[in-house]
């Protein structure tokens, strides 16, 4: 059985604590948890299939210890006693090794890991790299709330939830803000205007109506900012809040707020306008108006490979324009012109569970069995499918599951339809309006 996700969480983490330590762990004791970013430990699928395999290889573990909320404790009790523990710290006690016996890093090493944190913002990682960065920025910001160095500890915060929603965890990222209260904020403007931008990012996809406030009350409170401050801030919050509307559907409302985005990126940070112009492009693909987006993309990837030596950024935003120009060029009828972008995307892009790549393969998958191509298209949707019934950030596993909604619409029996129908469902509930999501998908 391959088993992917983070049941070895608990064990890797013990076996880099005790390495660092230098004392080895209790040889009678095994551990299959999830280790979260905040430290809290969480269930494991299989757990009956792993303990009947570790007792069969090492017969001398006796003991297992699991998250508190593990279920299917009952048919593995008669193999190995069963601890349950709520956290890491918890968990370690059983194997006799402690986290207080590591070296306390110094706050000035602390910042100068959030200065460098600070600098990946815009940074082209995939979702493994994103997620990391997210785990590695919430550890900061605890570390600095413990040392009662509350601004610090909460910028981090706010990293570690943009972050996770830039892989595609909405639902990690609004944990991640949960513990950011009014007050925290209140006095720290700047902090607030992007907590909320961050909130609203991280709702976008499964409460888009609060989203839709949410980055609305990021826009008001860019007035009250000023100098640098506001020049940073207000063009995300303009472009957060027409995203919101665009995922809502109301395309003449987000049009306007797109494109004062991408205007003061254009004026103030240049860096940021092609990403900018690729959401407006997106947008007027929406409305009908596919060679004007196409005109605009043009633009903005001649200024993202012109500028492709030294934006950091501009090589993963020349794929996101790149996906979105063969998706104009698809909806204008220009098939095969549509299919060079498309193939360009998926070849400069690894692996397949990534964005814009997988947005490509969904793409593809309608293209080329317009273009006759079947088992070509194929393929492609078989990746869509695979990565919709798999585990990753759920996001990203919905363009999945669009790609099979679509090729149940258009009738297209590339697949069986029940492959098509579990990757729909496994991904969206079921009384989600599947005619609505199609309508408004964006990704």
């Amino acid at each position: 059985m391959q088993i992917e996700g983070g049941s070895l969480g608990l064990s890797t983490a013990i076996a880099t604590l005790s390495a660092a330590l230098r004392t080895p762990p209790r040889c009678n004791v095994a551990g299959s948890a999830m280790v979260l970013p905040d430290g809290r430990l969480g269930r494991v699928s299989f757990l009956a299939e792993k303990v009947r395999v570790l007792r069969a290889q090492w017969p001398a573990v006796d003991r297992l210890v699991v998250a508190a909320e593990q279920d299917d404790i009952d048919a593995v009790s008669g193999l190995v006693q069963v601890v349950r523990a709520p956290d890491l710290a918890t968990a370690c006690a059983h194997f006799d090794l402690s986290l207080e016996n590591l070296p306390r890093c110094r706050i000035e090493e602390r910042r100068r890991m959030l200065a460098d944190l600070r600098s990946h913002e815009h940074k082209p990682h995939d979702v493994v790299q994103w997620l990391e960065k997210s785990a590695e920025a919430w550890e900061v910001a605890r570390a600095f709330h413990v040392a009662a160095c509350a601004r610090d500890a909460l910028e981090a915060r706010l990293l570690a939830a943009i972050f996770a929603s830039h892989a595609g965890d909405g639902q990690l990222s609004r944990v991640i803000l949960e513990e950011v209260s009014e007050d925290d904020v209140r006095s720290r403007p700047p902090l607030r205007v992007r907590g909320l931008i961050y909130l609203a990012t991280g709702n976008i996809d499964d409460h888009v109506v609060l989203a839709e406030r949410t980055a609305a009350r990021a826009v008001e409170l860019c007035a009250e900012l000023s100098g640098d401050d506001r020049t940073v801030l207000i063009g995300q919050a303009l472009g957060t809040h027409g995203r919101t509307l665009l995922h809502a559907g109301r395309i003449d409302e987000a049009e306007p707020l797109l494109r004062a985005a991408l205007a003061h990126h254009r004026d103030h940070l240049e860096v940021q306008w092609p990403r900018s112009a690729c959401y407006l492009a997106t947008c007027l693909r929406h409305a009908g108006r596919a060679a004007e987006a196409l005109e605009l993309i043009g633009e903005a990837l001649a200024a993202a490979e012109r500028h492709s030596d030294h934006w950091e950024v501009a090589e993963t935003t020349a794929l996101y324009l790149r996906l979105e120009r063969g998706r104009a060029l698809a909806v204008l009828g220009r098939l095969r012109d549509a299919v060079l972008d498309l193939e360009h995307v998926v070849r400069k892009q690894d692996p397949a569970a990534a964005y814009p790549r997988l947005g490509a393969h969904r793409t593809l998958a309608d293209v080329l069995a317009r273009l006759g191509d079947a088992d070509e298209a194929r393929k492609h949707l078989r990746v869509c499918v695979d990565i919709a019934l798999g585990t990753g950030p759920q996001t990203l596993r919905r363009v999945g599951g669009v790609a099979a909604a679509e090729a149940l619409l258009a009738a297209r029996p590339l697949l069986p339809a029940l492959d098509l129908e579990a990757a729909w469902m496994t991904c969206f509930p079921a009384d989600v309006d599947r005619g609505h999501v199609l309508r408004t998908w964006v990704y």
